[in-house]
């Protein structure tokens, strides 16, 4: 039995699934692969079964956003006796020590429950994408070196105060105390609340730059997509400020969180129809969160279908 399994997310995401894969099997110590299909339609599972005869394929039969779909994947590995789990962005690929390096760094740092690689642009691969995570005053949280060249000021191990989901590497213990992804959350803002959660209790977050890999990044939520993450945005920092402040710090960090919300859609908002698509899903993002509607949001329209699970962006990004 493989000591690490690292479980895939795919919606909809073929070639961006199968050159993940590729790099899993590369890599210089074995691992378990799950590979998690919400719904697709485009041949994912078929590819992946043809390529890849050792990855064990579990197919969800409907896109149960980010956290609902790791989730079962997950739980899939705990059952299975794995001391380590891996939840990796399907347009990711990894240098082929990346795991052996997160693994050993772990087993060395036993209160650390969690570790993050170093994570660089797939379109610029000498471009940091996550070199650590940090959380302003604000509420708001951004990664180390985002843009940023690579260099000596991004190869310093050590902790951080979250792990963005793109590529979170953690004990078994971990999850087990920690619990799994909040699935009211859907898509967005969960890794920020299970490292907020894994911090509550006491547990460490650490920066692994010696291990590598490059994220392609996300058009998800470019162009028709906006409104989407425009409404789970809103919504979800909401929720996530709810549950990770004291009482006293929520409502004047709720109401920059809204302002931050409603200037975004101004930038975003290249037309007078998108501008209103945005404004329109911001409001819709702020009464589902007062009543306490969470999960799976409406569909907008212009719209696509229901976003995969994978974006690189401000506050919770992956």
């Amino acid at each position: 039995m493989s000591m690490v399994t690292a479980i895939v997310l795919n919606w909809n995401g073929r070639e961006d699934t199968l050159v993940c894969l590729r790099s899993l099997a590369a890599q210089v110590e074995p691992v378990a692969v799950v590979l998690v299909d919400n719904g697709s339609t485009d041949g994912s599972v078929e590819a992946v079964r043809r390529e890849f005869r050792e990855v064990t394929v579990l197919e969800t039969g409907r896109n149960l956003g980010y956290a609902g779909g790791n989730n079962v994947g997950l739980r899939h590995a705990l059952a299975g006796g794995s001391r380590y789990l891996f939840v990796l962005n399907n347009d990711t690929w990894l240098a082929p020590d990346c795991v052996s390096r997160l693994r050993s760094e772990l087993a060395a740092f036993p209160d650390f429950v969690a570790a993050a690689p170093k994570s660089l642009q797939g379109a610029s691969p000498d471009r940091i994408h996550f070199a650590g995570g940090r959380i302003a005053r604000s509420g708001i949280s951004y990664h180390v070196g985002l843009g940023e060249p690579d260099g000596p000021a991004h190869d310093v191990a050590g902790e951080t105060e979250w792990i963005t989901g793109c590529a979170l590497f953690a004990s078994r213990e971990g999850f087990e105390r920690v619990g799994l992804f909040d699935e009211r959350y859907f898509l967005l803002f969960e890794d920020l609340d299970w490292c907020m959660r894994a911090r509550r209790l006491g547990w460490r977050l650490r920066y692994v730059p010696g291990a590598r890999l490059w994220h392609a990044g996300s058009q998800s939520f470019g162009g028709k997509r906006a409104a989407t993450y425009q409404y789970y945005s809103t919504r979800n920092g909401l929720l996530w400020i709810e549950r990770s402040f004291p009482p006293w710090r929520r409502p004047l960090l709720s109401a920059g969180w809204l302002r931050e919300a409603w200037s975004r859609a101004g930038r975003l908002g290249a037309t007078p129809e998108t501008l209103r698509s945005l404004r329109s899903a911001t409001r819709r993002g702020v009464r589902d969160y007062l009543a306490r509607r969470f999960g799976p949001g409406p569909t907008f329209a212009g719209d696509e279908a229901a976003p995969t699970p994978r974006v690189a962006a401000r506050s919770g990004p992956r």
